[in-house]
């Protein structure tokens, strides 16, 4: 079993009802750990739902199944084809952690069309950034990175008024732009226009 932060801490995070109740079901709070769980079937079209009004974890499902195959999730919705969900416990070997809580490792595993990702789920501790950090926090190019980004562009667009009334043309440039030429695979001349 795995030591977690207690599953309101973890809860913290914009989930959906659906989410949730996942979730708690599979968590034990006496021992603040999840458990492996069977297999949890929702509509792709519920899951696309609480993408769309704002439940982190299936904003991310969606998100990275369209990474993948950008017409996986219309196809499964028009054939019926459910996301299944299943929480998995792995152990982690490495016994020089400082946290007995990271001996195992939750994972969620989502499926959709025989295609698999999973997702590491991360103690979350409290303090501003709880709500996404994670163990790549520093890496730009990660995937919590990209969701904060998206975060704070929609929070932008919907709470701030000078920000949402910004029509931006399509011939907008930076006043800076490097010019790397069309030279391959690299230029001999890179110049700031």
């Amino acid at each position: 079993m795995v030591k977690r932060s207690t599953l309101a801490t973890v809860m913290k995070a914009a989930l959906c009802e659906d989410c949730r109740d996942f979730l708690q079901s599979n968590h034990d709070d006496k021992w603040r750990c999840f458990m492996d769980s069977p297999e949890y079937e929702r509509s792709v079209a519920k899951v696309l739902r609480a993408a769309d009004v704002g439940c982190r974890l299936c904003e991310a499902i969606v998100n990275k199944f369209r990474s993948l195959q950008s017409e996986l999730l219309s196809l499964a919705q028009s054939h019926g084809q459910p996301v299944t969900f299943r929480l998995l416990i792995r152990p982690y070997e490495n016994t020089n952690l400082p946290w007995e809580e990271d001996i195992d490792r939750p994972f969620l595993r989502v499926s959709i069309s025989q295609l698999p990702i999973e997702f590491r789920l991360w103690r979350v501790t409290e303090g501003p950034t709880a709500n996404s950090a994670s163990y790549n926090d520093h890496n730009t190019s990660s995937e919590t990175s990209f969701a904060r980004a998206a975060e704070w562009l929609r929070e932008c667009m919907l709470e701030h008024d000078s920000c949402s009334g910004v029509n931006t043309p399509k011939e907008w440039a930076p006043t800076r732009l490097i010019d790397v030429g069309s030279s391959s695979p690299f230029p001999d001349i890179v110049k700031l226009k």
